[in-house]
C-alpha cells in the first residue's frame, strides 16, 4: 500500500471515528439534557421545600393541606395537573404568591415588597407542582423539632372583650391579616407576639432599642425591614394598609397590655 493510500485509509478510519461519536452524542444527548432537568428541578424543589418550611406552614400546614389551618389547601391534584392545564394555572398561582389574596395571604415577591426573589418564588411554584408532600411533611417536622407550627388561636369578643369601635376594627385586621405570625399571649411564632407590645422597649438585631409607640408600629407595617427585632428573621413582607387601618390595629395592639 502505497503512502497516498495509508492517508486515504487514516482518513477514513478517523471519518469513521468522528461519525461514530457524533451518533452516540446525539444518540445519548436527549437523555443527558432530560437528567440534568430532572436534577435541576429536584434542586430548585428542595429550595422550595425549605421556603415552604420557613414561609408558608403555618397557614397551609406542614402537608400542604392547610387542615385547620387559615390557607388554601396546596396538595391538590389541580396543581399537579400537566400541560396546558399548568401552564395555565402556573401563572395565577405565581401572581397570587408575588402580590398576595385580598385576606390573609400578603404580597411575598420582591417586585411587590416581600422577601422573595424570583427565582425562589419559582421553587415554591415548583414545589407545589412536582413536590412530595409525604416528603414535605416529614422535612417541615425535622425543621420544627417533630411538631409542626400553629397559628395562634384566633381571638373572640369572649375571651377579650373590646369596647372601643377603632380597637374592634384593629382586632378584625388582626384576625384576617396577623394572626397566623403574630400571637397576642406572648407566645413569640415567626414575628412577634402583641402581648404587652405598646410602649415597651423593643430590642433590635444590631442591639438598638426603640419604644414601640404609633410610629414605630407603622413603619413595621409599612416598611417591616427597617427595623428587625431580635431573634426573628426578616420575612414579614410589608402590607398596603390605609392610615385608618394601622390607626386600627394600633388601637388594638394598645388593648394587649
Amino acid at each position: 500500500m502505497g503512502s497516498s493510500q495509508r492517508q486515504a485509509a487514516f482518513v477514513a478510519i478517523g471519518l469513521v471515528v468522528i461519525a461514530s461519536l457524533v451518533i452516540i452524542y446525539l444518540f445519548n444527548e436527549p437523555h443527558r439534557r432530560s437528567s440534568a432537568e430532572e436534577e435541576k428541578l429536584t434542586e430548585s424543589v428542595d429550595r422550595g421545600m425549605a421556603i415552604f418550611s420557613q414561609f408558608c406552614v403555618e397557614c397551609h400546614g406542614p402537608d400542604g393541606s392547610a387542615q385547620g389551618r387559615r390557607g388554601v389547601p396546596l396538595n391538590v391534584a389541580l396543581n399537579q395537573e400537566a400541560g396546558t392545564a399548568w401552564d395555565q394555572r402556573e401563572p395565577v398561582l405565581r401572581k397570587t404568591l408575588e402580590r398576595g389574596g385580598p385576606t390573609i395571604m400578603p404580597a411575598w415577591g420582591q417586585a411587590d415588597g416581600g422577601p422573595l426573589s424570583e427565582q425562589q418564588v419559582t421553587d415554591v411554584l415548583n414545589l407545589i407542582h412536582s413536590g412530595d408532600w409525604a416528603k414535605v411533611d416529614a422535612y417541615v417536622l425535622s425543621q420544627h423539632g417533630g411538631v409542626a407550627p400553629t397559628p395562634p388561636p384566633v381571638p373572640t369578643s369572649a375571651a377579650s372583650p373590646i369596647s372601643d369601635p377603632l380597637a374592634q376594627q384593629g382586632q378584625q385586621i388582626y384576625q384576617e391579616k396577623c394572626a397566623a405570625c403574630h400571637s397576642i399571649d406572648g407566645t413569640p411564632k415567626t414575628g412577634p407576639s402583641w402581648k404587652g407590645l405598646y410602649g415597651h422597649e423593643v430590642t433590635l438585631e444590631d442591639g438598638s432599642t426603640v419604644t414601640a409607640d404609633d410610629a414605630y408600629i407603622k413603619e413595621s407595617i409599612l416598611q417591616p425591614g427597617a427595623k428587625i427585632v431580635k431573634g426573628f428573621a426578616p420575612v414579614m413582607p410589608p402590607f398596603q394598609l390605609s392610615d385608618d387601618e394601622i390607626n386600627a390595629v394600633i388601637a388594638f395592639i394598645k388593648t394587649l397590655q
